[in-house]
C-alpha cells in the first residue's frame, strides 16, 4: 500500500547553503533508494515536503523526521493512503519549482487536495500556489 504525508515546518536554526544542499543530496540519496517520491523545498526559513511510497517507509522516514532537530512547528497537511504515485521522482529546492516533472506533479496533487474536506487545507493550497514557479 502506498501512502503521502505533506507537511510544513519552521526551521529551529537557520542552516547554511552548504548545509542546506548535504540535506538535499542525503534526502535525494536516501528517498531515491527506497523508491520515494515528491519533493523537499526550502524557503526563507520553512521546509515544505511531500513524500509519497510504501507505507512503511514513509512511517519510518517520518518519525525519524519528527525527531530531527533541524525542524520545529511541524504541522501536517496530509496523511492518508494513495492509490498511485503522483510524482515521477523526488525533488529538492528553493523558493519555487521549476523542474516540468515536478509542476505536473504539484498540479496534480493540488487538484487531489481541493477534493478532500481538510482542516489545513487552505494553508496547503496556498503554499502549493507559492511554489509554482512564473518563469515557464
Amino acid at each position: 500500500m502506498l501512502k503521502s504525508i505533506c507537511y510544513r515546518s519552521s526551521l529551529n536554526k537557520e542552516l547554511s547553503i552548504l548545509e542546506t544542499e548535504h540535506l538535499f543530496d542525503v534526502c535525494k540519496k536516501n528517498n531515491d533508494s527506497l523508491n520515494l517520491k515528491g519533493l523537499l523545498y526550502k524557503c526563507d526559513s520553512c521546509f515544505f515536503q511531500i513524500i509519497e511510497g510504501p507505507k512503511a517507509h514513509i512511517d519510518a522516514l517520518y518519525t525519524k523526521i519528527k525527531s530531527d532537530k533541524r525542524h520545529k512547528d511541524i504541522k501536517v497537511l496530509l496523511n492518508q493512503p494513495i492509490k498511485e504515485f503522483t510524482f515521477s521522482n523526488f525533488t529538492t529546492g528553493y523558493s519555487n519549482v521549476e523542474e516540468l516533472d515536478t509542476i505536473f506533479g504539484l498540479q496534480e496533487y493540488h487538484f487531489y487536495m481541493e477534493t478532500l474536506d481538510l482542516p489545513l487545507k487552505e494553508e496547503f493550497l496556498e503554499i502549493m500556489s507559492n511554489l509554482f514557479s512564473v518563469d515557464l
